[in-house]
């Protein structure tokens, strides 16, 4: 289940956005359900590996701004052998940059990290998880975020970002969750292709 909002925890996330002064009164409607995705390695990918993968990740956030009700979003993988996340790929303007690690140690990106469960917050405003005078400056006001899992290894977060608050709903996480399986499907692809043939 997501997390909810800690400052109302009774709200699900398909319930409408609380009224805000400051919110603009346009409807947010809800993407259909993303049924299926079918980005996927090209052959030789032992010999582009970099930006074969690169350009997977791009793919991956333009059809999660077209699935969602997110204007941004982004992924950040672990390097091997480090523990730091860092930005691989970005899009949309409340977007973290490219090359950017993220603090696993506090936000909801580092609750994600931790405990590799889904984070949700409906409002950066008011979640306590969240630093709110850096997400006015991104103008973000609703932030979801699930962890890229195979099996039991955590290969990094996805996240997507609204100026909204309340602004996504089950849809957007089943779209999400989605997509992510389809980044982990390929890293696992990926690993495979390049990995060092046994020595005889």
């Amino acid at each position: 289940m997501v997390r909810p909002d800690s400052s109302d925890p009774r709200r699900v996330l398909d319930e409408p956005p609380p009224s805000d002064a400051t919110q603009s009164k346009q409807r947010i409607i809800h993407p259909p359900l993303l049924q299926h995705s079918h980005i996927s390695l090209a052959p030789n990918t032992d010999t582009f590996a970099g930006l074969e993968i690169e350009r997977i990740l791009e793919q991956v956030l333009e059809q999660a701004l077209l699935a969602t009700s997110a204007t941004a979003a982004a992924i950040a993988l672990q390097p091997d052998n480090e523990n730091d996340m860092v930005c691989r790929a970005a899009a949309g303007p409340n977007a973290p940059d490219v090359g950017v690690r993220l603090d696993v140690s506090s936000g909801l990106s580092g609750a994600c990290v931790r405990s590799r469960e889904i984070q949700h917050c409906a409002d950066t405003d008011t979640d306590p998880r969240v630093n709110a005078p850096a997400s006015r400056q991104l103008q973000v006001r609703s932030v979801l975020v699930v962890p890229l899992l195979d099996a039991d290894q955590l290969l990094g977060v996805f996240e997507i970002f609204s100026p909204h608050p309340g602004a996504f709903g089950n849809r957007d996480l089943e779209n999400l969750q989605t997509l992510a399986k389809v980044v982990v499907a390929n890293l696992r692809d990926l690993r495979m292709a390049t990995a060092p043939l046994p020595t005889p």
